[in-house]
């Protein structure tokens, strides 16, 4: 009995032994038949690439390069995933996280290049790894101690890979600890537990360490109707079971009748909420129903299933259109990667109320935390757009404008598709601007080419040469006066593509689909993108940019700077913030970086609640126009008043009228405002960021006097009424419109 284990063994590395030389002896097979073996690629799939040999990898690349057929990348991945160097002019135009794994692979450290290692952070927010390459990077990353990086890779892919948390739950707690934390509340109508289990990864794949608070069972409305000052936000989490069950007892009517009314008790509950505080509330709709109530007639019957969600949903949308605090998430959307059927289990719910199957649960809690790292930093503002391959099929400078395939046919029809798809992005307010290594006349091709959507006035700017679109992109910044963490680029080319990170690393270049086919939907899908509350300046956005090119123009023909503003011919008008620009005003808060000197993120939930507040406080517009046309509203401030002292808690104004005395005029205007209702003494801060150095001297050079000056750089300034003079600039004609 006592070698009976021993025996075992051997079958079992005899069996073993005997596996892995049959898969060498495929792999050898499968490498005599190159390139025509690529055609099996699900059985090339199934391979133990660990098992192959550095000779046979290097057979096998040179019998590709033989018959001249280059690598295709999934195979280039696969030899990668199983431990293998591979040649550099193959790595380096695979996604970032399969070179990172092809650098470590044979590594001794977990050194990353600088580049490679910002941009895998910020596409960890950006939700684009693969799946199957990211699982074995992090196994890699955790046996060489980068332990740090390997637990944020495993935080991002683990509504797709939960498995992944295995190799470093030892390190993930202290990983999550040292992130800047945020307090929420979860609150539903079923057992939450789950879902803050969830929760807390998912707002940790972000970079943020979720405090949750669980209410207690089948409590939302009153955790609603009942705010705590103690939290950030509140995450609500709707389940169809709960707001859709029904008395068959009851007519067709009473049926309907108490679907609506638990639907108003929760659009109360929330307006309730925002009444009394200005945390936000994430919600979600309620997902497609899979079974039911009313069999054909479900859709049309008031109390059947699909029309009840129906009804849910548009009522909920109607409140997070009048409520700013309120976060609509789309339950369909963030759950499209599972079946209807599979959202549900229903042994869950039926003996621990848990409402949504596991998978579910993982894809809704990564969706309430992209949601909320999305209302603090916003969307990207700018698409860079390549031209050859991507905009249009083919190359302008060999095929010529008649040869370019772009229209309603195929193969054109997918890119004219791409192009609608970026006409849609810039009526919410992205700006578009070409990016392309060509000739000059190439943007030509959207004036003369019957198949484009796209014009030459859509682009904001054009890069359009034979220079590196590093250098291009990084002149396109300067020109829109913009960061380049605000660019998006988008390039057919995976050496553009890695060139673009590896030299601006700040850029976001997300992997776009080599089918053109597949590109409109994976845009409209790409989170970064999505608006959050699109307003009218937004649909103007490339018009105001264009405007503000006409007056650089100006300024360059210009004799004098003195000359230059005079000819402007600019006005301000300054205005209180009512409900409708309330959210351009909180716009302008949460996306200015440069001109913002508190750094304080206002939303219109925080906005709404000083205009309502009993505390005296002002909130203020500016809105600007010169000779070349309307820049809309550029800037506002929040002022908080006590007695005869005021207080500028934030002043932010758009960078399209930085340098032209704006700034001025309209400090100018709330100084103006505040003497007339009895203010005799302003007090401001400025508080440095890594962007807003060209805002610091607003207040000493306009006659305020330095109250202190603290170490890491902040400033706090005071005018008073006896002592200073008004601020007063000659270039801007100011005038204030009453509400």
């Amino acid at each position: 009995m006592q070698e009976r284990p021993s025996a075992i063994r051997a079958v079992t590395e005899a069996g073993s032994h005997a596996v892995q030389r049959a898969g060498a002896a495929l792999i050898d097979s499968l490498i005599d038949e190159m390139p025509q073996a690529l055609r099996l690629r699900p059985l090339l799939s199934k391979l133990d690439w660990a098992a192959a040999s550095a000779a046979q990898l290097e057979r096998l690349f040179c019998k590709l390069e033989a018959a001249r057929r280059e690598p295709p990348s999934w195979l280039t991945s696969l030899a990668i995933m199983g431990g293998h160097s591979i040649p550099a002019r193959l790595v380096s135009r695979l996604p970032l996280e399969t070179q990172a794994l092809a650098l470590l692979n044979g590594a001794r450290s977990a050194q990353l290049p600088a580049e490679i290692e910002v941009s895998l952070m910020r596409r960890l927010v950006e939700a684009q790894l693969d799946p199957d390459v990211t699982s074995v990077l992090i196994d890699r990353l955790a046996a060489l101690g980068a332990d740090e990086l390997a637990c944020r890779l495993a935080l991002a892919i683990l509504p797709e890979r939960p498995e992944a948390i295995k190799t470093v739950r030892r390190s993930l707690d202290g990983a999550i600890t040292s992130m800047p934390s945020i307090a929420l509340g979860v609150a539903g109508f079923v057992t939450t537990e789950t879902m803050i289990e969830a929760l807390r990864p998912a707002f940790a794949s972000v970079g943020l360490n979720a405090r949750m608070t669980a209410a207690p069972f089948g409590t939302a409305l009153s955790e609603l109707m009942q705010p705590r000052g103690d939290r950030n936000g509140v995450i609500v989490v709707l389940d169809p079971h709960s707001l859709l069950a029904t008395d068959w007892r009851n007519s067709a009517e009473q049926r309907a009748g108490a679907i609506e009314q638990r639907i108003d008790a929760l659009c109360d509950a929330l307006a309730a909420h925002c009444r009394l505080s200005g945390a936000p509330v994430l919600i979600n709709t309620l997902g497609a129903s899979v079974a039911p109530y009313l069999g054909h007639y479900d859709t049309i019957d008031a109390s059947g299933a699909a029309a009840a969600v129906r009804r849910v949903n548009e009522k909920l949308a109607q409140v997070a259109a009048s409520l700013p605090a309120v976060q609509l998430i789309d339950a369909d959307q963030a759950l499209r990667s599972l079946a209807p059927d599979m959202r549900h289990d229903h042994r869950l719910w039926l003996y621990g109320r848990i409402a949504f199957s596991e998978p579910a649960t993982r894809k809704l809690a990564a969706a309430f935390a992209r949601a909320w790292i999305a209302r603090k930093e916003g969307p990207a503002k700018v698409l860079a757009l390549d031209l050859d391959n991507t905009l249009w099929g083919g190359v302008f400078g060999d095929d010529g404008i008649g040869r370019l395939a772009c229209g309603d046919d195929p193969p054109g029809n997918a890119y004219k598709a791409l192009q609608e798809e970026c006409l849609r992005l810039k009526s919410q307010g992205m700006l578009l601007v070409a990016l392309s290594k060509n000739n000059p006349d190439a943007i030509e091709v959207f004036s003369n080419h019957p198949g484009m959507a796209l014009r030459p006035d859509d682009f904001a700017a054009v890069a359009i040469n034979w220079e590196h679109k590093a250098d291009n992109i990084r002149r396109l910044a300067r020109e829109l006066n913009l960061g380049l963490d605000s660019f998006v680029f988008l390039d057919d080319s995976p050496h553009e593509r890695e060139a673009m990170r590896r030299l601006c690393p700040e850029v976001r270049v997300p992997e776009m689909p080599a089918d053109p086919a597949a590109r409109p939907d994976w845009l409209r899908q790409l989170p970064l993108t999505w608006a959050l509350r699109p307003t009218e300046e937004d649909a103007r956005r490339t018009d105001l940019y264009r405007t503000d090119r006409a007056a650089r123009a100006l300024r360059e023909s210009s004799g004098t700077y003195e000359d230059y503003l005079t000819g402007l011919a600019q006005k301000l008008e300054v205005e209180p913030v009512s409900e409708t620009t309330i959210g351009r005003v909180a716009q302008l808060h949460q996306r200015t970086n440069q001109f913002n000197l508190t750094n304080l993120r206002l939303t219109e939930a925080d906005i709404a609640r000083a205009m309502s507040s009993p505390e005296p406080s002002l909130v203020l517009l500016g809105r600007a126009a010169d000779r070349f046309g309307d820049h809309g509203i550029i800037a506002a401030a929040a002022i908080a008043i006590s007695g005869n002292m005021a207080r500028i808690e934030t002043f932010v104004m758009s960078c399209r009228v930085i340098g032209r005395n704006v700034e001025t005029a309209f400090l100018a205007a709330i100084i103006e405002i505040l003497r007339e209702r009895g203010i005799a003494v302003v007090e401001a801060d400025y508080r440095p960021s890594p962007k807003n150095a060209i805002s610091q001297d607003l207040y000493r050079s306009n006659g305020f006097q330095a109250a202190a000056i603290e170490s890491d750089g902040a400033q706090r300034w005071c005018w008073a009424a006896d002592t200073c003079s008004l601020p007063h600039t000659p270039y801007v004609d100011v005038t204030w419109r009453a509400q």
